[in-house]
């Protein structure tokens, strides 16, 4: 057994070596995975349709299957697998379309090399008349090599090689391609053993070492002896199909080279060549030296080399001078320069000097400086502020990246307080004296006067400014003048007693006038009924007038006739009795102090002493004497009764001898009978 496998290996190894370039031989690394199926269907893809079932493929076409035994899925399908004769293959069926991928697999290679792509492939057919089937081999879908058809007997396995160049391939996908004439049945086949090796030279190619070079910087690459050389990528050489070559690569770059020896055997070396990019510093600092002040200069990179243009080794420089300076930095051995131009810029910038104001007063702080921006404390970045009220102020000038700052202090010490009072109107004739206050201070008036007070009589707008401790305060007063008002109650009166007076005062001149009486009231008029001195005070806008009147009574007689009276026709009335006057006079005409009246009607009296008169009115009502007769005398028999009658009235009462209140009273004994029949008068 031992022998029978070293003699397959042998053979396999002999045939590999055939099929690589010049003394080239096939490398023992197997690229393809699971290439004899013996791990199933897995690591690989195809187009055709899997399954397991018995007799699933039959004639159907585009089936494929992974088992030991062909004959289990076809009735015309026969054969095992070529590794063992017991171990796993690809079964398959032609789906008669030329071109169709049966297996594939993707594969890591390196460019620019030669590498045998072989596999073992047989007919499990056992039908004659069916025909063989036909494969080939494919990488990144281009057909390589030629068609190959499988063996006639059944069973029999057969090996196909091809030699393939990976040019700059590094992935490709290799496949086993249907090339079998189209038909209305699919053709068995059997794939086993698959390989792909890389193709090596007994003397294998040799370059340059790896090698870090600068950007900008060129390296010469050197391959090992050889008939002929290929270089790539050829941009960046100076000859692509020399052994020596100059590279000049602006990024890291992998060159290979390709060496055909004597025998025509092709190897490949390669070549990395990294460019270490060259530092790209920049020197970071403010644009502008402001006055000479010291400047912070510095780097963007850190854990380098360094060399200032100053001398100095450090990653950063302090200058106080703008200038033109530089800096190089190197990295790796690589060096970059970064230059920079620092430039001097000179501001005086000043809020002047601290000062005390008068309250009130504002102070307007200006920048007159150009500038980029300003800042002042409370945020504004105008370029003038204005100062209300005492504190620090400050603002920040910036301009190149320069930065200035003043302040100023500001206090306030207090006005003098003038006030002369509301704007007021006089009446004629009355002075007021207008008094600015502030004992020591300076005084000047609207007329030039210079001191404390000033008497006005005149109307007109007055105004005075008074400074105490360097500040001035001013203050105006518009005073007007009211022509006199007076007041005339009239003159002093007698009144007969029992008369009101109405005292009503006018004046055309007044201005909403006011009132006040000597009883308090502030009515614009006041009646009097008793005797005394009345005077009202009336103020008609600024000016003011009163005037008192004296108001006496006189005796008036007493005339009171009585209360209205009805009495009986037959009864005279006298009329005036206690009545004392110098002069009465009655309606009826008589002028003597009494009259006897005998008929109803309405009498007046108007009696006069010192020439007031009084009057009085009285209603005499004479009333008929009720008139009835109760008969004659009469005699009755005994047992007889008489009814005596009054006589019935409306509005009379009634009175028998005998008490009896009815207008009707009854006779049953002998005697003397009246009635009285009274009429309320």
């Amino acid at each position: 057994m031992r022998i029978f496998l070293l003699c397959i290996f042998l053979a396999f190894t002999a045939k590999l070596a055939a099929q690589c370039p010049g003394n080239g031989y096939a490398s023992s690394t197997q690229l393809v995975v699971n290439e004899d199926f013996s791990q199933g269907n897995t690591d690989f893809s195809s187009s055709y349709t899997f399954c397991q079932s018995s007799n699933c493929i039959s004639f159907l076409q585009g089936i494929y299957t992974v088992d030991k035994d062909a004959s289990g899925y076809s009735y015309y399908f026969a054969g095992k697998d070529h590794t063992t004769g017991s171990g796993e293959f690809f079964i398959g069926s032609t789906d008669g379309s030329a071109g169709t991928s049966v297996w594939c697999q993707t594969i890591r290679v390196k460019p620019r090399t030669n590498y045998n792509i072989s596999g073992w492939f047989s007919n499990v057919n056992t039908y004659a008349f069916i025909g063989v089937a036909k494969l080939q081999f494919s990488v990144n879908g281009t057909a390589i090599g030629t068609a190959f058809d499988m063996p006639s007997d059944t069973g029999k396995w057969q090996n196909h090689e091809v030699l393939w160049y990976s040019g700059n391939n590094s992935n490709v996908t290799v496949c086993v391609i249907n090339k079998t004439a189209a038909a209305f049945y699919g053709v068995g086949f059997g794939i086993d053993d698959l390989s792909m090796r890389e193709c090596l030279c007994n003397y294998p190619a040799t370059a340059s070492k790896d090698t870090t070079i600068c950007q900008g910087d060129s390296i010469t690459l050197r391959a090992s002896l050889g008939n002929s050389f290929i270089w790539s990528p050829v941009s960046s050489l100076s000859c692509p199909t020399c052994s020596t070559t100059t590279a000049k690569p602006v990024a890291s770059t992998n060159y290979f080279v390709g060496v055909t020896d004597t025998s025509g055997c092709l190897s490949t070396a390669l070549v990395r060549v990294t460019v270490q990019a060259l530092p790209k510093p920049q020197i970071i600092a403010d644009s502008f030296i402001c006055n000479n002040s010291p400047t912070l200069l510095k780097t963007t990179i850190p854990n380098a080399k360094y060399k200032w243009s100053t001398g100095s080794t450090d990653s950063f420089i302090i200058v106080t001078k703008g200038g033109n300076y530089w800096v190089d930095v190197t990295v790796k051995g690589c060096s970059g320069r970064a230059n920079f131009n620092l430039k001097e810029i000179n501001t005086i910038f000043n809020l002047g000097k601290d000062t005390t104001l008068c309250d009130g007063k504002i102070l307007t702080l200006n920048i007159n400086q150009n500038a980029d921006s300003i800042g002042w404390f409370d945020g504004s970045t105008a370029k003038s502020f204005k100062v209300t009220s005492a504190g620090k102020y400050w603002a920040t000038l910036k301009t190149r990246n320069c930065s200035y700052t003043d302040t100023i202090e500001v206090k306030y010490k207090p006005n003098p307080i003038v006030n002369l009072g509301a704007d007021i109107t006089l009446c004629e004739g009355e002075k007021i004296i207008l008094d600015a206050e502030n004992i020591g201070a300076a005084y000047l008036w609207s007329g030039g006067n210079a001191l404390q007070t000033l008497t006005v009589d005149k109307a007109g707008k007055y105004w005075v400014q008074v400074t105490a401790n360097g500040c001035s305060t001013s203050d105006t007063i518009n005073i007007k003048y009211q022509p006199k008002t007076t007041v005339d109650l009239g003159k002093d009166t007698l009144l007969c007693e029992g008369n009101a007076y109405k005292l009503n005062p006018k004046n055309a001149s007044w201005v909403n006038p006011e009132f006040l009486w000597s009883d308090g009231t502030a009515d614009k008029e006041l009646v009097v009924t008793q005797p005394g001195k009345y005077w009202v005070f009336v103020k008609s806008g600024a000016c003011k007038a009163s005037d008192t009147i004296s108001i006496n009574y006189k005796a008036t007689p007493k005339v009171n006739l009585g209360k209205d009276i009805s009495v009986c026709a037959d009864v005279p009335v006298v009329l005036g009795q206690g009545i004392f006057a110098d002069k009465y006079i009655w309606s009826t005409g008589e002028t003597t102090q009494t009259i006897a009246v005998k008929k109803s009607g309405t009498y007046v009296l108007v009696a006069e002493i010192n020439g007031c008169t009084a009057t009085d009115t009285i209603n005499v009502n004479f009333l008929s004497l009720p008139l009835f007769s109760l008969g004659n005398d009469t005699t009755l028999c005994e047992g007889q009764t008489l009814l005596l009658h009054a006589t019935e009235m409306p509005d009379v009462t009634y009175l028998w001898q005998d008490g009896f209140l009815s207008p009707y009273s009854t006779v049953t004994k002998a005697g003397t009978y009246w009635a009285k029949i009274d009429n309320g008068t």
